[in-house]
């Protein structure tokens, strides 16, 4: 079995929780593809250390603060690249919480959290960044959600419910996108080598 090789050289791809685990990897991914790599995440020196780290691989990054659940951070975060680099090519929608918890023991706000990070941050992402695109007519949107979102768990409700979510986002995207050539899908398994 051969390894898959892509040409991103030119593109600008915009990886949310692009600082730490499946993220990182994905914005190494594209980069090691030449593609220039914008990351996000809410912690400023995970960034700097994963821009640092990137750029010793001699990948062309930006890092840019944001929390995916606040529409204000994502405005300034989307509007910030888009002066940057003129373009966002692909947004990667990988930020995302979860909490280990049986659904009969998590408390209220910790739900809420999962629910605005995992969706409304998807939500919010893909149409900051949409609109952009569909102004191009170009453009790619991945949602990156938990395999346990396609089967369920029962011990994880915290995982399952905003998952399948997400994957009505992408489906809901790639609809409304129409003729407009911006595309949205959720990948069906990604690995990451560094995570558990």
């Amino acid at each position: 079995m051969g390894t898959a090789t892509f040409d991103f050289s030119g593109a600008v791809v915009l990886v949310t929780g692009g600082s730490r685990g499946l993220g990182f990897e994905i914005a190494q991914a594209f980069g090691s593809a030449g593609a220039t790599v914008i990351i996000t995440a809410r912690r400023e020196q995970w960034l700097a250390e994963a821009g640092r780290a990137l750029q010793e691989q001699g990948i062309p990054v930006h890092t840019a603060t944001c929390d995916v659940a606040d529409a204000v951070s994502v405005a300034q975060a989307v509007q910030q690249c888009i002066e940057k680099f003129g373009q966002i090519d692909v947004l990667v929608n990988n930020a995302g919480l979860t909490w280990g918890t049986p659904a009969e023991q998590m408390s209220l706000e910790r739900w809420h959290q999962v629910l605005e990070a995992n969706v409304t941050g998807t939500f919010l992402m893909s149409q900051a960044v949409g609109r952009h695109m569909l102004e191009r007519k170009h453009g790619a949107i991945v949602n990156v959600a938990s395999v346990a979102g396609l089967g369920g768990a029962s011990l994880i409700q915290s995982v399952t419910m905003p998952a399948r979510q997400q994957s009505s986002i992408s489906r809901a995207r790639w609809l409304s996108s129409g003729p407009h050539a911006v595309s949205a899908s959720m990948p069906s398994l990604l690995v990451c080598s560094g995570c558990a």
